[in-house]
């Protein structure tokens, strides 16, 4: 990986983590320093769960990047949070359990289909 791919990951992790702040989130980045490996830990955490976080700031997003981060964290929650240049808005990709994980026990319980 190149010094210019480098920054551009860490200029995505801090960009994520301003706007979960933002929105209220005690989200927190990793610093390289912190991380026993690449392998091992997450970009972002985010205070009282145990969810993993990688940021990723691409030209393009391949369909590949969420099972390369699956691979390194196997069995854990896992959240990717991308964007691609150009593009304004982040977004996310999880498993749907792991989504589903996140939402008060009982939601949605009703009468509705």
């Amino acid at each position: 990986m190149s010094q210019a791919q480098r920054e551009k990951g860490k200029r995505g992790e801090r960009e994520v983590v301003l706007c979960l702040k933002a929105l209220g989130v005690q989200a927190y980045r990793i610093l390289n320093t912190e991380k026993d490996s690449d392998a091992e830990r997450a970009d972002i955490e985010i205070r009282g769960t145990d969810l993993v976080v990688d940021a990723k700031l691409r030209g393009t997003m391949p369909p590949g990047v969420f099972r390369e981060a699956e691979a390194r964290h196997p069995g854990r929650p896992l959240a990717v949070i991308w964007r691609t240049d150009g593009d304004t808005q982040w977004r996310v990709t999880m498993r749907l359990q792991d989504w589903a994980a996140l939402l008060p026990k009982g939601y949605g319980d009703g009468d509705e289909d």
